[in-house]
């Protein structure tokens, strides 16, 4: 879903995530509205790491260093909703949870 969506419009590819970015995955439900969220980083394969040299690749490198949000409402299939910085809160995910997920100083 996250290269699908084409982050920056950098040409990302499937063969280009080695995996998810260690302890960067978080998952929630609000069971009152039957709503879901996940965030999730992605780690580069080596072959993409190789295109750093270009401007290109150097693109296509830069969006790894996000942070995807991700969302599944009632009656929908999951969504890519974007990304953010590793260190800062994304507005699309409600503050209780991030409270959920001991995740940003809501309210601070």
């Amino acid at each position: 879903m996250w290269v699908s969506a084409d982050p920056g419009r950098a040409g990302l590819s499937p063969e280009d995530v080695l995996s998810t970015l260690p302890g960067s995955v978080y998952y929630a439900e609000q069971p009152a509205i039957g709503n879901y969220w996940a965030i999730s980083g992605f780690v580069p394969t080596a072959q993409a790491e190789a295109q750093a040299s270009t401007p290109a690749g150097k693109a296509m490198l830069a969006q790894f260093g996000y942070i995807a949000v991700f969302n599944k409402a009632p009656g929908r299939g999951w969504a890519y909703l974007g990304s953010f910085r590793p260190g800062s809160c994304s507005p699309t995910v409600p503050a209780p949870v991030y409270t959920a997920w001991g995740l940003c100083q809501v309210g601070s």
